[in-house]
């Protein structure tokens, strides 16, 4: 039956060029592959409630672009990449070993995970010079003439509809082709998400977060550094040329990882600031998406090509702080880490003018909590934006809302992020 169902998902694509894009595709249904039967059923109920009540107001990208271009226009809009960043990563190196093994994963599984991470941790120390002085050495060709600029697609939500449904078709049968096994061959998961063929383009980047968090009754914020490791997209694929005649959407793949964190410990209700007066690690928020993107050709002006973007896929998000002090002796047995998974979908827009290329979308999620005993939702939504140029350089800008338990007893506000990534072909597998 699986096979069955493959065959007609490949007919039905028309792939073009066609390895790649059934890979990609493919890599969606590993990733559904490593949840277990009752999360992947749970994940299929959410993406019809999400479906329902998906809204994205596409001019917000004009928000966070002009956002993008005033931190653009600051000194240092990334943070400083110093020595005590790069301790950083090391001691975040040193938590994850630390954690692995609560996780339930085979040990080969666990060896792949810690040399993928050791591997990414040496490659960003080889190049944390070239990446902490990359505004100073290509800054200069992030520039776009904006003055009195905003871009609104007419008919917008017409074609959404349309392009959504056809994403879904393809999304719900890489879900019946999905195999719950939960984790299981991370070797094959990384090697597809490394995959020069699959993701061209690579980045790891820096930053830093305006974070305003909640945890029950104990508001508090939070500026923070930032580690980000995912594709870059192109946004230049052609539409599908099929023997029926029929164009096909063009479509590219995305995904990320990434993870913040603060020098100082986590507040508690009798120390509601939680400033340490000695340099601490502590993880804040991580999160990370995998969507496969429609990118059809809306409009020209000159050289720029115009593209709108919708998107479906999923995304986790964790709220960090284990908070074990907030209450004693109840909290005490807090872990931290609460974690949330569930599917993606998006929309919005991108500009691709020779070398540079403009983008902005906004994205909404939502799904269910692990280990917990209450049947708490995750929620979020973003609004994102970005300014490449050409294989060398991606700066972005976030803002959004996260939720991972009810009546905001768990929250995130993500006031501001920027990032700024430089692109690796040394990354790839």
């Amino acid at each position: 039956m699986q096979r069955l169902l493959l065959s007609l998902f490949v007919t039905l694509i028309c792939l073009t060029p066609e390895n790649q894009l059934k890979a990609q595709w493919g890599l969606l249904t590993s990733l559904l592959s490593q949840t277990d039967s009752s999360t992947l059923q749970n994940f299929s109920s959410n993406q019809n409630t999400l479906n329902a009540g998906f809204e994205i107001d596409h001019t917000m990208g004009n928000v966070v672009w002009g956002n993008l271009l005033d931190a653009l226009g600051g000194s240092n809009p990334g943070g400083v990449l110093d020595q005590g960043y790069l301790d950083d990563l090391g001691t975040g190196y040193d938590l994850l070993t630390d954690k692995l093994p609560g996780l339930g994963l085979s040990q080969v599984d666990e060896d792949t995970l810690l040399g993928e991470a050791q591997n990414v941790f040496n490659i960003f120390n080889n190049n944390s010079d070239s990446l902490g002085n990359i505004l100073n050495t290509n800054g200069g060709n992030l520039t776009f003439d904006s003055s009195n600029w905003s871009l609104v697609i007419l008919g917008f939500d017409g074609m959404a509809d349309q392009q959504f449904g056809i994403l879904q078709d393809s999304f719900g049968m890489s879900m019946d082709a999905a195999n719950p096994l939960g984790p299981h061959d991370l070797t094959g998961l990384m090697d597809m998400l490394f995959s020069a063929d699959l993701f061209p383009d690579l980045e790891l980047a820096f930053g830093t977060q305006v974070l305003d968090l909640n945890y029950w009754e104990l508001p508090y914020s939070r500026e923070a550094r930032l580690v980000r490791l995912g594709s870059v997209p192109r946004f230049q694929k052609r539409a599908m040329d099929c023997k029926d005649g029929i164009l096909r959407l063009p479509i590219e793949a995305r995904w990320h990882v990434e993870a913040s964190w603060s020098n100082d410990r986590a507040p508690t209700l009798a120390d509601p600031v939680g400033k340490s007066s000695e340099r601490e690690f502590n993880p804040l928020v991580l999160d990370g998406d995998f969507a496969m993107m429609a990118i059809p050709v809306v409009g020209r002006w000159g050289n720029t090509v115009f593209r709108m973007i919708t998107s479906v896929g999923m995304e986790f998000g964790t709220y960090a702080p284990a908070h074990a002090d907030y209450a004693p002796p109840f909290s005490l047995p807090n872990r931290g880490f609460a974690t949330g998974f569930g599917p993606q979908m998006g929309a919005g827009f991108a500009m691709v003018t020779g070398d540079l290329v403009i983008y902005t979308y906004g994205t909404m999620a939502h799904g269910e909590m692990f280990r917990t005993d209450q049947d708490y939702n995750f929620d979020s939504k973003y609004w994102n934006a970005g300014i490449r140029y050409g294989n060398i350089v991606n700066v972005r800008y976030r803002m959004g809302d996260i939720s991972w338990q009810t009546h905001g007893n768990r929250t995130a506000k993500l006031r501001s992020e920027i990032t700024v990534g430089i692109i690796l072909s040394e990354l790839h597998h």
